[in-house]
């Protein structure tokens, strides 16, 4: 049973010289596994992560070298080294979780304990072999191909491709460094799965074991008060207890120790994945040549392997917390009103204690869940679809508050946005046309068009954008609030009354956006018709009438100057009718939350589950009375 239960992972990570074994030496400072490990690490290391890191300084600047460069093989390679460097580090706590392993399997059991271990063995069984299957398959597909596009260069040909382009300080097209340098890659390409692979199973091995020590506690737990021989005396119970509580403590100690040995790695993984999709994804949308096939099969495989590993650690994940959390429901299901109150009463330690479940994060952020897998998505959507128009019209004239943006960033494309529009919206309506009016003072007709028609409306929206601009600090803190807001896990009626809002300020975002953008174009449509069929060139109507310290009428002058009135005009909308839309918004959103905490205050005295006691009916209140505060505050 127990060589079934960690055959695979052991296998693995033996391979690579970085399995914790509890039986080895602990003295001894070198080994078979010490030098597996050196060898797997300079291949990785040395034919793989640092000449591809020393080649981006060759071909930096050539965006689809450098995203080759950096997802094919350098980023995945170098999340295998620190995954199995991360269990080399730590292989002095992982012998002892191991050991523990090896003493569970050991220890007598009875059948139904038995097989419940051996049920969650052939699940750890199986995520091993068909990861293995995976990422081998992938890899030796990229390695097909690739050679087949080798062989079709001469020998003597100085453009032959390496397996995985690298740079190395000494020439290496002749024959048989060439071949060497490329069975090396092969060798630390291998290498990288096996780390790779090895060390997600390994986690999820030692992850669902003790999944499955905690349904037999469970099942010892039920079982507390009553037996196949009836009532227990209150020694025996006394006794019993005290095993359950030393065990789940052993247990919560057993997960604890896990996720603080891994939960930076988890980070690092996470981050390594999303840029590696990333980078793939822009592979393949550049490509267009007939190396577009394999490029297909390649991220494919690759989405499929990014997307099973996180998967899984989100499944163990998910039955850590479940498993974890369900020894309170043990408790109440034991028959505990067949011993007396006083010692029924210590149950409530075992039910207090699994009221905090044990949890695997990645980084101490964010907790692996299936709730992380499968509402991440669609939280993500709902955002979008409730800020995404004002986002994008506010990130045109660069005035939206980004609470994500580095604040410290005193430069980028916002400012410069922000800066550019301002300067069409100044420079070409607002400041010539202010100018104009010294010259038509006086012209009722002439001042009224000047005010009405741009000068008034564009300064208008330039103070608009720059009120924005000027406030983005605490605006970022709101729309961060809005972000959370939406993050925050909610019932189906909160999501509702929050989506109905977010459909009426997309409406009044389009309507607004349409209502304007049509104005202005048939006001330019008329006026170019008017400049294109004016008799004279020195009679030549603008955009909108102006003053320049120059000689506007000649071309491309002429041109130039209307072009840039048009960018103005486009702006001053934008600006005008985003910043509009972007309070409504804000006010809107505000709004459902109100509504939302009246439901709670509705619902403060009973729930579904019945009349609250004191202690919760106080503890509701405090978070409905902060969460007023905190709306009011916003607002």
């Amino acid at each position: 049973d127990l060589n079934f239960a960690i055959g695979w992972n052991r296998f693995n990570l033996s391979l690579v010289g970085i399995w914790p074994d509890p039986l080895q030496n602990p003295k001894q400072k070198s080994g078979l596994s010490r030098c597996r490990f050196m060898i797997a690490s300079f291949f990785m290391l040395g034919f793989m992560c640092i000449p591809q890191s020393a080649n981006l300084v060759f071909i930096w600047g050539n965006a689809d070298m450098m995203t080759e460069n950096l997802a094919t093989a350098n980023i995945p390679v170098a999340n295998s080294f620190i995954k199995a460097f991360t269990i080399w580090r730590k292989r002095k706590v992982l012998k002892l979780l191991v050991n523990f392993f090896y003493q569970d399997w050991h220890t007598p059991k009875t059948f139904e304990e038995r097989t419940i271990m051996l049920k969650n063995a052939k699940l750890v069984r199986k995520i091993s072999i068909w990861c293995t299957i995976l990422t081998q398959t992938m890899v030796t597909i990229y390695i097909v191909l690739r050679t087949s596009t080798i062989i079709r260069f001469s020998s003597s040909d100085p453009a032959r491709p390496m397996l995985y382009t690298a740079y190395f300080p000494f020439d290496i097209t002749r024959s048989p460094i060439f071949e060497l340098i490329c069975v090396c890659q092969m060798l630390s390409a291998y290498s990288a799965t096996v780390s790779y692979t090895g060390s997600d199973s390994f986690i999820s091995m030692l992850i669902l074991h003790v999944c499955g020590q905690f349904e037999n506690l469970r099942e010892r737990l039920k079982n507390l008060i009553n037996d196949s021989n009836g009532v227990k005396t209150s020694q025996e119970f006394k006794s019993e207890l005290r095993q359950i509580v030393m065990r789940h403590e052993h247990l919560n100690w057993f997960a604890k120790t896990l996720e603080d040995s891994f939960n930076m790695m988890m980070l690092i993984q996470i981050l390594f994945c999303t840029i590696q999709l990333c980078f793939q994804g822009f592979q393949v949308f550049t490509v267009k040549n007939e190396s577009m096939t394999f490029q297909l099969i390649f991220l494919i495989s690759f989405v499929g392997f990014i997307l099973v590993h996180l998967y899984i650690y989100c499944y163990v994940g998910e039955m850590l917390l479940v498993q974890s959390t369900e020894i309170g429901f043990s408790a109440y299901e034991s028959n505990w009103f067949n011993v007396p109150g006083k010692e029924a009463r210590n149950l409530l330690f075992i039910i207090h204690r699994s009221t905090t479940p044990l949890c695997l994060t990645a980084g101490k952020f964010s907790t692996f869940s299936l709730q992380m897998f499968s509402k991440q998505n669609s939280i993500c959507i709902d955002l979008n679809f409730a800020i995404g128009w004002n986002r994008f019209n506010l990130s045109l004239v660069g005035i939206w508050p980004d609470p994500l943006q580095n604040p410290k960033q005193k430069s980028g494309l916002s400012r410069c946005r922000f800066i550019l529009a301002s300067f069409f919206m100044l420079g070409f309506v607002c400041i010539p046309q202010s100018a104009n009016l010294v010259f038509i003072w006086g012209n009722v007709d002439m001042m009224t068009e000047n005010l009405a028609t741009a000068n008034i409306p564009v300064a208008n929206s330039f103070m608009k954008a720059f009120t924005i601009w000027r406030k983005r600090k605490v605006l970022k803190l709101l729309v961060n609030f809005f972000y959370q807001d939406w993050y925050t896990p909610k019932t189906s009626e909160e999501r509702t009354i929050m989506l109905k809002n977010a459909k009426l300020v997309r409406k009044i975002s389009i309507w607004c956006t349409i209502l304007t953008q049509t104005l202005l174009i048939i006001y330019i449509v008329l006026k170019i018709s008017a400049i294109i069929f004016s008799p004279d060139d020195l009679a030549r109507p603008m955009i909108y009438t102006a003053y320049f310290p120059f000689d506007a009428t000649k071309s491309p002058i002429f041109e130039l100057i209307c072009a840039c009135q048009i960018l103005s005009a486009f702006s001053g909308t934008v600006a005008y009718t985003g910043s509009d839309s972007f309070i409504s918004m804000l006010v809107i959103h505000v709004c459902g939350q109100f509504e939302n905490l009246r439901e709670r205050l509705k619902n403060l005295i009973n729930d579904p589950n019945g009349i609250k006691t004191s202690q919760e009916f106080k503890s509701e209140l405090r978070q409905i009375v902060m969460r007023h505060e905190h709306l009011n505050w916003f607002v």
